[in-house]
């Protein structure tokens, strides 16, 4: 049995992978504006952290197991350790990968937020709160109507 079993980095990597894709779909499809396949993103994305949580748990029991730091420098020295040499590089990519999918959720939270923004201050003018008044009650009803006056000659 080799120093890193349970632990599968290909497996692990492969998953990162899935989940960047994902976020870089889920990023143009904010970008654009197209958000009726934000849901289906949405449950892929949460599919892919769910499958990863036993990976990072594996990998982090792992390195408590060899009386070693949960770190990049303990992965690192437990891979030194062990005669797989070949894990060394798919970590340093699982590590990247890792990265690219924070960098990669962060902007998207940040495109969430300029949206949620947008649409905010879309509702607020429909609904009157910059000032005016109601064109619409919570319902969508118009909330606006005009008075009639005879006319008389």
């Amino acid at each position: 049995m080799s120093a890193l079993h349970p632990w599968q980095p290909e497996t692990e990597l492969s998953l990162w992978k899935q989940l960047v894709a994902t976020l870089i779909q889920e990023q143009v499809v904010l970008r654009d504006g197209n958000i009726d396949t934000l849901t289906d993103l949405a449950a892929h994305k949460r599919n892919l952290v769910v499958a990863l949580a036993p990976h990072i748990k594996t990998r982090g029991r792992l390195l408590i197991d060899n009386g070693l730091p949960s770190t990049d420098q303990g992965m690192e020295s437990l891979i030194q350790q062990s005669q797989e040499r070949q894990a060394g590089p798919v970590w340093r990519e699982i590590r990247e990968t890792e990265r690219m999918a924070r960098d990669l959720n962060q902007i998207n939270g940040r495109l969430i937020n300029l949206r949620m923004g947008s649409v905010e201050q879309a509702l607020n003018v429909l609904s009157g709160a910059a000032g005016g008044q109601k064109l619409y009650n919570p319902g969508g009803q118009a909330t606006y109507r005009m008075h009639s006056r005879a006319i008389s000659v």
